[in-house]
């Protein structure tokens, strides 16, 4: 049994929630699906303490340290590649030589993590992907650098 908030909830979602081939669907060309991916470097985010309870969810925005994503990862095959900054049209797969197109057919895993990071475990979450399946183009940058706040 399914409670009135729930279906409430799922009711808003089918309204305003677009999944991501809905959108290709709806905008056609003009849409399209960028991953940006990086080697190493840093980034923003808001950290959780690892468990059950992380506590507060509005604690500071700080910088996270990023290593290497490991010679597997989508990272590190990128960065072997080419290891300086570089982007991927993927709309043209379909013309890359045969060894590229099975590679892109391929499950890889890229490191995946958002505005907020587990303490300490958020180096070893890693999502798998299929690339030519949901993105259109892929944006590598070998160090990242952590956006800096505005004082406004």
């Amino acid at each position: 049994m399914v409670s009135e908030g729930a279906a409430g909830v799922r009711e808003w979602l089918a309204r305003v929630a677009w999944p991501l081939s809905s959108l290709r669907e709806r905008f056609g060309t003009s849409y399209y699906a960028l991953a940006l991916l990086c080697g190493s470097g840093e980034f923003r985010a808001r950290r959780l303490r690892p468990g059950p309870w992380p506590g507060p969810m509005d604690g500071p925005v700080v910088s996270n340290r990023l290593d290497r994503g490991g010679f597997n990862s989508l990272e590190g095959q990128l960065a072997a590649a080419n290891p300086g900054d570089h982007l991927l049209d993927l709309r043209s797969a379909s013309e890359a030589p045969d060894a590229v197109q099975r590679w892109l057919d391929e499950p890889q895993m890229f490191r995946s993590f958002g505005a907020y990071v587990q303490r300490w475990t958020y180096k070893c979450q890693f999502a798998p992907t299929n690339l030519t399946k949901e993105y259109d183009g892929l944006a590598y940058v070998a160090i990242s650098t952590p956006s800096v706040p505005s004082d406004a």
